[in-house]
């Protein structure tokens, strides 16, 4: 029979192992332990264990999560989402600052958005057209996140070619 300490060890190697592959938030990883069976007080006691040892780091997971959510242009707010909806609560600031430290902002992003939705393609003429094409794009930027007005503002902006 094995004791308690026994099987933290074991969650702590098995935790060990998922965060060689990647990543996990304290959250996530604690699903994955209690998935695997582990009383919830080896998990906790697991998961303590991994952040002493800065293996588990929910801030560095966070920063890693909103850098990669930047680079596919979603916008704070849904960025903010994501991570809650991971078990992870950051203030607005938090974001901000990565957002600073990529040297973005939402406006730029919506940018970088539509040149690269429209690379390659023609502006339709025809103002049905130009609607149907419009709309897309809205949706497009809205899927991301991004708010009506800053969507609607960006895509008037484009001058037809």
């Amino acid at each position: 029979m094995q004791t308690t300490e026994d099987k933290t060890k074991l969650a702590i190697e098995y935790g060990l192992r998922l965060l060689g592959m990647r990543d996990y938030s304290r959250s996530k990883l604690k699903k994955k332990l209690i998935s695997k069976e582990y009383e919830s007080e080896v998990v906790e006691q697991a998961l303590n264990r991994l952040e002493e040892l800065k293996y588990l780091d929910d801030e560095r997971y966070a920063r890693y999560k909103i850098k990669s959510l930047i680079l596919r242009g979603t916008s704070k707010n849904q960025i903010m989402y994501k991570l809650k909806f991971e078990g992870i609560t950051l203030d607005d600031s938090f974001i901000s600052e990565v957002f600073d430290e990529q040297n973005t902002n939402e406006s730029e992003q919506i940018d970088v958005l539509l040149e690269k939705k429209i690379r390659n393609k023609t502006i339709p003429d025809d103002r049905l057209e130009r609607r149907k094409f419009n709309d897309k794009l809205l949706r497009y930027l809205i899927s991301k996140g991004h708010d009506f007005d800053s969507s609607i503002k960006a895509i008037n902006s484009i001058k037809s070619e």
